[in-house]
């Protein structure tokens, strides 16, 4: 909770790999509020901290929530908080902004995807994050937005070099691959997947998260390739002729050195073995051999049982070095 409240208030470009993903876990999580906060000296009342429009978001119109979108983040207030006699402490901030408009758009997905179509291509990026992200399921009473103006929101947003917004985008088109998606939607989504790679900084990780093959999944969850290749695996287990698409983008991705990558390609082998099993047994294989922490994946014995009779040998291997790799989770994976 205080994690939430802390990380966005520190510069940005100081913050490791490890704390930008958490940041996205939690901005993902509409449950972690952010933090009561008792003062130390008077031992005051804890109270929520949340934006002066918190009370009556429901209440607010779209020109007022374009002019708080176009308000420039260097004019709000830093972490100015205001006392009020209700269970919360108000904050004007850009955070907290935009979480108050998170969670009226859940409630309103179209008019604020249609709204979302106005704001300034220089604004604070999680306006637009929060916006998306309430496109990525329907529900019978609250319906989102439809294919094409999903799509809309995709074409303008797809452009900015932010990984919160990608990760979103990926994550709508995961969440949704039954959908008939235009063929630049299903390019867009392979052109996030196939970015540079960003280098790595101090992760801070503990020493049982760097000996644990599934603290992979962390990465593979939330960082914009691995979502990425989240959104084609989905995608090619609904509709085999998208592999048509997505092949040379895997194959190129499997070459890559990034363990969470491998470990997403697992998944993605998987949904290809109905579509061409030697291709899937053949990347499964090249995964295999380039990284044994892949074999930590849901799929792996589904795979393994599949081709195991004709290559005994590789797999017998495979398994002894995934014990003899001393991390412990894939040991008792291997193992079992």
């Amino acid at each position: 909770f205080m994690q939430k409240e802390l990380l966005p208030a520190m510069d940005q470009k100081r913050l490791s790999n490890a704390a930008k993903e958490l940041l996205a876990v939690l901005n993902r999580n509409e449950w972690i509020q952010v933090p009561h906060y008792r003062n130390s000296f008077s031992v005051g009342e804890a109270k929520w901290v949340t934006s002066p429009i918190e009370k009556y978001v429901h209440r607010i119109s779209d020109k007022t929530w374009l002019n708080i979108v176009r308000t420039p983040v260097e004019k709000m207030s830093s972490h100015r908080w205001t006392e009020t006699k209700s269970p919360y402490i108000e904050e004007a901030t850009p955070m907290q902004f935009a979480s108050s408009m998170g969670r009226q758009a859940k409630k309103q997905p179209v008019r604020f995807a249609r709204l979302s179509l106005q704001f300034p291509n220089d604004c604070y990026a999680s306006y637009i994050a929060h916006v998306l992200r309430a496109q990525r399921q329907s529900t019978e009473e609250i319906p989102c937005a439809d294919v094409e103006l999903t799509s809309e929101l995709i074409r303008r947003f797809s452009q900015m070099d932010n990984d919160e917004v990608l990760g979103v985008i990926a994550d709508i088109i995961q969440e949704r691959a039954t959908e008939p998606w235009p063929e630049d939607i299903l390019q867009t989504i392979k052109a996030i997947a196939l970015r540079p790679l960003k280098k790595e900084g101090d992760s801070n990780s503990s020493d049982e998260q760097e000996k644990s093959a599934h603290s992979l999944y962390n990465h593979v969850l939330n960082r914009t390739q691995g979502q990425a290749i989240r959104a084609i695996t989905s995608l090619l287990f609904e509709n085999h002729a998208h592999f048509n698409i997505y092949r040379d983008a895997i194959t190129t991705l499997s070459a890559v050195s990034e363990p969470y990558i491998l470990l997403a390609l697992v998944d993605c082998a998987t949904a290809c073995y109905n579509i061409d099993p030697k291709y899937a047994i053949d990347l499964f294989k090249k995964l295999v051999a380039a990284d044994v922490q892949v074999m930590i994946s849901h799929y792996t014995w589904q795979l393994i049982c599949r081709d195991f009779q004709n290559d005994p040998v590789f797999y017998r291997q495979s398994l002894i070095n995934g014990i003899e790799s001393g991390v412990v989770d894939l040991g008792k994976h291997t193992a079992s």
